[in-house]
């Protein structure tokens, strides 16, 4: 049996509809999973078999002091499981309002560890709007890329898995739906 770490489309269409309803979110492809793609994409729409650290954020976000005590990410992915998608219904006021954002300190020394991909169980690492893109682009200078609104609870108590993501570039859209499957 297969086990995606994505919201998909078919799921919560009547989410995404009151969500581009409300102007909650500015575009469709920025609804439910999805990579943000402001400046940037992959260098590829699949990625089979990566490497993922997952990190308990169940308490609060990371400082730089976690981020220093990780090994080297290059060519892997770190998975912020926050919870908020467990705790507050994808779409709800709750969940936008929870703040899984990352001081600058945070990033930096997040950076430093050269992740492929960050995948978060939220809306983002940073407020909407501008702080939010300007992290975005941030990451991708570092040859990193940020998934958003995944559903992470299969991963409770997981400290490594292993993943395969696919992007649908064919979306024109500057947030990229795509797929997270735990192998």
């Amino acid at each position: 049996m297969v086990t995606y770490l994505n919201l998909s489309e078919e799921d919560y269409a009547a989410t995404f509809r009151e969500l581009l309803g409300k102007g909650r979110i500015s575009a469709p492809g920025h609804i439910g999973t999805h990579l943000d793609c402001y400046t940037a994409i992959p260098d590829r729409e699949s990625y089979t078999r990566l490497e993922a650290v997952v990190l308990d954020c169940l308490k609060g976000m990371p400082g730089a002091a976690a981020f220093n005590a990780l090994p080297s990410l290059k060519g892997r992915v770190l998975i912020l499981h926050a919870g908020n998608e467990e705790e507050n219904r994808y779409g709800s006021e709750a969940y936008f309002k929870r703040e899984t954002f990352l001081s600058e300190e945070a990033l930096e020394a997040l950076l430093a560890k050269s992740p492929l991909f960050i995948i978060v169980d939220s809306h983002g690492l940073n407020q909407s709007g501008v702080l939010h893109k300007a992290l975005d682009v941030k990451c991708k200078r570092h040859g990193c890329h940020v998934i958003e609104n995944a559903s992470l609870k299969a991963l409770t108590g997981k400290s490594t898995v292993v993943v395969s993501i696919n992007v649908d570039f064919h979306n024109t859209s500057t947030g990229k739906p795509c797929t997270i499957e735990l192998h």
